[in-house]
């Protein structure tokens, strides 16, 4: 089963349901997971079970904004809060070197 690290507060909204998509740089390891599958996001103690409902790739994360609904990736966050945001954790440059953005539409198990 594939275990994805992710920030506490986020993990936190996916655990309470209001954060349903996850999007991370096209990492080669992500490049693995399929729809169906079930995948573990972990910080620290806490481990949360999900199903991969969808699965999209896009060039850039203002593309990808632009296409998602902000409040399921970042729950409450604006447009910009969200651009600022993920260029923190993923630089344009980043982003480029790896083909994009993925983006997976999660359900609770």
């Amino acid at each position: 089963m594939t275990e994805l690290f992710i920030k506490m507060p986020y993990l936190l909204e996916i655990k309470s349901g209001k954060k349903t998509v996850e999007a991370r740089a096209n990492y080669s390891n992500l490049r693995k997971i399929q729809e169906g599958q079930e995948v573990v996001f972990v910080s620290g103690s806490l481990r949360v079970n999900v199903i991969v409902e969808r699965i999209s790739l896009y060039k850039s994360v203002d593309e990808m904004l632009e296409n998602e609904e902000i409040d399921t990736l970042i729950p409450g966050a604006n447009f910009e809060e969200a651009l600022t945001i993920y260029n923190s954790i993923y630089p344009p440059d980043k982003v480029k070197k790896n083909n994009g953005m993925r983006v997976f539409s999660i359900k609770l198990m």
